[in-house]
């Protein structure tokens, strides 16, 4: 597996030594690093084929990290950096040094195991138990120790849901459905934590009708979506549909990632591109607001891609 990556990097997290790659760039990763797992303006965190956790960015958050080992990370936990990592078995493991509140100095493993978990930044936890449905806890470490859990009754929400939260967004994505966790935090009294905003469920509308969506969560409170018949969406204030043109016609669409300004798309016909290029979030110098494809990527094979703020490591076999 290679790495690539472009974009804003004044905290070093795709490359040491410049503020901003503007061109795609090859990662030079220790070999046995098998994928990303977390990109973000702050750091960048890969995993080896044992387990062994690589992460280069802002010190000392890094530190706590390389050199870790941890069997089957599922995903990381967290937005602009890593608060847990959900492993395989679906319990949390958190290092004491990335928020830890219990007072040891070592490592914290979840008490339950979940099969799916998300965090906003406001510190809201959501955490899936198939079968049983989404609860949502005041914070992490509420999470860790199974404290003041909320229930988020649906009948819905029972089966393969997947979580994905951005800065104070969620949603929800079940096989056929949707929707967004809408929080009432300007009801909250002053003085209160933003956990006691009130929570609703919203249908995506825009969604409905396309079989099985794949959602990913972005920043800038943006989402992107792919349904099973390779069109793509952008969720951000509106649902704007990603549309790539070439000659040949429109293009389906098998994966897309979002930054705060700007937008990644992967198709047969290789990576496509839109948006801001203030800090070389396009992979170039170009400028614009159409979609235009990467031509670096067209002969590569891409397995996977992941957007931080300003910034995207593209992942090729």
């Amino acid at each position: 597996m290679r790495f690539f990556g472009f974009g804003n990097n004044t905290t070093g997290c795709l490359v040491p030594g410049v503020e901003a790659v503007i061109a795609p760039t090859q990662l030079a990763l220790s070999e046995g690093v098998e994928r990303v797992v977390f990109h973000s303006w702050a750091c960048t965190v890969a995993v080896a084929a044992d387990g062994v956790l690589t992460a280069w960015g802002v010190q000392p958050l890094v530190d706590a990290i390389n050199g870790a080992r941890l069997s089957g990370v599922r995903h990381v936990i967290g937005l602009d950096t890593p608060l847990a990592f959900l492993l395989a078995d679906g319990h949390v493991f958190r290092l004491a040094s990335a928020g830890s509140k219990s007072g040891s100095a070592g490592p914290e493993v979840s008490n339950s195991a979940w099969d799916d978990v998300g965090v906003l930044d406001n510190g809201i936890c959501l955490a899936l138990r198939a079968g049983h449905g989404v609860v949502r806890f005041p914070s992490l470490s509420d999470l860790m120790h199974d404290l003041h859990a909320e229930p988020i009754p649906h009948p819905l929400l029972r089966a393969a849901v997947q979580i994905h939260t951005t800065e104070s967004r969620a949603l929800l994505a079940t096989p056929g459905h949707t929707f967004e966790l809408v929080f009432a935090f300007r009801d909250v009294h002053a003085g209160s934590a933003p956990s006691a905003a009130r929570a609703s469920l919203r249908l995506v509308e825009e969604l409905e009708g396309m079989g099985a969506v794949r959602v990913r969560a972005g920043t800038g409170n943006r989402f992107a979506a792919v349904g099973e018949s390779g069109q793509a969406w952008v969720l951000g204030k509106e649902v704007e549909a990603v549309d790539l043109v070439a000659d040949e016609g429109d293009i389906d669409v098998a994966l897309v990632g979002t930054g705060a300004d700007f937008a990644v798309a992967v198709a047969d016909t290789g990576l496509w591109v839109r948006g801001s290029n203030e800090f070389g979030q396009l992979g170039s110098d170009a400028r614009g607001t159409a979609w235009r494809r990467l031509p670096f990527f067209d002969a590569l094979d891409i397995v996977d891609v992941h957007c931080g703020r300003w910034s995207t490591i593209v992942s090729v076999r």
